[in-house]
């Protein structure tokens, strides 16, 4: 096999001649090397904190829930009271209003009234104009 073209340039090969030697590597036993790097958790403590997390979402989505069911809750009774309660003044004031009706239309109320304000009475006897038919 020959070898490539960039060696063959003279120019290449004094720079490789040029460059100083490296240090052979040392290994020495027993020794390992630091590294900045952390050890992370176990994966127990990893899965327990996940499961802690996710618990506490839930919990806090639960109680968000919970506070939303309580406030629509007390509305609603609010409105039911509110609402019972003009049902029955509702019904009050249509007893009151029925009362009226029927002392307004009582014939001998409205004869009355009308000879105490009007001066108005009613004949005693009362007298029809018969109109015969086909005449």
């Amino acid at each position: 096999m020959a070898p490539a073209l960039a060696y063959q340039q003279p120019a290449r090969r004094r720079h490789e001649q040029e460059q100083p030697l490296r240090q052979p590597l040392r290994v020495l036993p027993g020794k390992a090397p630091k590294t900045g790097t952390q050890q992370g958790l176990a994966p127990l403590w990893r899965t327990l904190f996940v499961v802690g997390i996710v618990a506490a979402l839930l919990v806090g989505a639960v109680w968000v829930v919970r506070v939303g069911l309580v406030n629509a809750t007390m509305e609603l009774l609010a409105d039911s009271a509110q609402t019972a309660r003009l049902t029955q003044d509702a019904r009050a004031e249509g007893a009151r209003l029925e009362v009226r009706y029927s002392i307004a239309t009582n014939p001998t109320t409205i004869q009355e009234a009308a000879a105490a304000s009007l001066g108005m009475s009613s004949d005693p006897q009362v007298d029809y104009l018969r109109i015969p038919a086909g005449e």
